[in-house]
């Protein structure tokens, strides 16, 4: 603090200029701390005033609507952003490792083996080190015979369970993981619980709308919410009903301030008014000092959290047909032509609900993708049969159908039959703000594609709803929502 103290008075600062710096401590007993960080994107203010510390150790949820900057402030915390303003202190030494939820570009044509590569330390590569790398893809569960395998063309667990086993060929103080289990199978999700809560020794931050995996692994959980994070150090569920407790509190704290301020008010307003009736400096005076006390309630008065954003309704049209898909004898293979399975018979009839449950790699996309692509190319095959009419709506898991410098509502208008002024209050009701209109889909988080995604499916009126792994990217709300409207679709 007194080193802070005397470099301050060292700088000038100009009208309106913010000043952001970042230390490297030697001694603090954190491996991260943040003191009144703030960070905009553009026009939009993510964060304001963010203060918590990370210790070694920890396994710490956090936890946030769609959009409220939880991967950005991953990328803070890792250093690959910079903030606006505040202190983001790192113990010297730390070794931060941030697996991200998309694959980067830069990946995606890069090996397995190459990609564990590029982590390890010149210093580290002598003899026979590569065997370490094997070593860590067999433990991730890949083969030796795919360690040439490039991360693109990988399914969705598998390439999560890739960079995780990248990330930790460093051997990290601390790792970021954002939406780890997102397109992991059942027995993945078990297995990434045990090493995190058995096996890693570093601290972990994880960004996840799993409530049982959190549930099972954090023991603080941080909720990002209205730009400011609110700290427990209880396991997800816990946290949560801590949080709801408080915001009750909150609640009842506002109400009765607000009627102490209407109550000041409706009395200076009768002072002030005797004052003038009466000529008496006296009332006068009293109903000024009850303004400015007024005036000092409203800026202390607590804050009471915002509601949540609308959601989206997927209102299906009518098909008076109990047939919708009917599928015979239909073989399944990769992209690369590797047999996976075939589907001897599967009939899907109006009103049913199908679970399709695998392995990761086992063919679940690939039927999905199957069952759509035919549709829409119109191709007529005796393995896929469709009833006449029919319209599917599509979730693609990893949200590709987005075209590269696509905007938001571009991306309506040319899916679906509506026009502009309906679109703008399609967004609007959707939850998405009206300056973000024009914003590129690329520029949203994951949650807010998945969101604009369900937003198009439900102006399409389908009379199947084809979803693969919808819950991925979603927050905790948005998966109450859809676990609850799924249920009357």
């Amino acid at each position: 603090a007194a080193v802070l103290a005397e470099l301050c008075k060292s700088i000038t600062l100009q009208p309106n200029e913010r000043f952001h710096t970042e230390i490297h401590c030697e001694e603090s007993m954190s491996l991260v701390s943040l003191s009144n960080v703030s960070y905009s994107l553009g026009a939009r203010q993510l964060f304001t005033d963010l203060s918590f510390a990370i210790n070694p150790g920890e396994r710490t949820a956090l936890v946030g609507l769609n959009g409220a900057g939880k991967s950005t402030l991953l990328r803070l915390i890792s250093g690959e952003v910079e903030a606006d303003s505040g202190v983001i202190a790192r113990r010297k030494g730390v070794v931060i490792e941030y697996v991200p939820q998309i694959l980067p570009a830069e990946l995606r044509e890069v090996s397995l083996f190459d990609a564990l590569l590029q982590k390890v330390p010149d210093a580290l590569r002598i003899a026979g080190f590569e065997y370490l790398i094997e070593q860590r893809l067999s433990s991730a569960g890949f083969e030796p015979e795919r360690h040439c395998q490039t991360l693109g063309s990988l399914s969705g667990g598998e390439l999560n369970r890739a960079l995780v086993a990248r990330a930790l060929v460093n051997e990290p103080d601390l790792i970021l993981l954002d939406e780890p289990t997102n397109h992991m199978d059942i027995d993945q999700v078990s297995s990434l619980e045990n090493f995190l809560g058995e096996e890693l020794n570093s601290a972990v931050v994880i960004v996840s709308h799993d409530r049982e995996f959190l549930d099972c692994i954090a023991s603080r959980t941080l909720f990002l919410r209205d730009q400011k994070i609110h700290a427990f150090n209880l396991p997800f569920s816990e946290a949560r009903q801590a949080l709801l407790a408080a915001d009750d509190a909150a609640r009842v704290r506002r109400e009765g301030e607000e009627r102490e301020i209407d109550r000041l008010r409706q009395s200076a307003r009768r002072l002030a008014e005797w004052g003038k009736v009466y000529s008496n400096e006296k009332f006068s005076y009293r109903a000024q000092s009850m303004e400015k006390r007024i005036e000092r309630l409203e800026k202390q008065v607590t804050i009471v959290p915002r509601t949540s954003r609308a959601q989206v309704s997927l209102d299906a049209s009518d098909s008076s047909s109990t047939f919708v898909v009917d599928i015979v004898g239909l073989s399944l293979t990769t992209p690369h032509g590797r047999y996976l399975t075939t589907i001897d018979r599967l009939a899907v009839r109006r009103g049913e609900r199908l679970a399709v449950v695998g392995r990761n790699g086992c063919g679940k996309s690939t039927l999905m993708r199957s069952i759509f692509g035919q549709w829409v190319s119109g191709a007529v095959s005796p393995e896929i049969r469709y009833n006449p009419g029919l319209r599917i709506g599509y979730y693609d898991q990893e949200l590709a159908h987005f075209v590269a410098g696509e905007r938001v509502d571009d991306a309506v208008l040319s899916r679906c039959s509506i026009q502009g002024a309906r679109v703008t209050a399609e967004l609007v009701a959707a939850g998405f703000e009206y300056e973000r209109h024009r914003a590129l889909v690329s520029a949203l988080s994951g949650g807010e594609r998945a969101r604009l995604t369900f937003l198009i499916l439900k102006l399409l009126q389908p009379h199947l709803l084809i979803l693969d792994e919808p819950t991925n990217h979603l927050d905790l709300p948005s998966i109450v929502w859809l676990e609850n409207y799924l249920k009357k679709f």
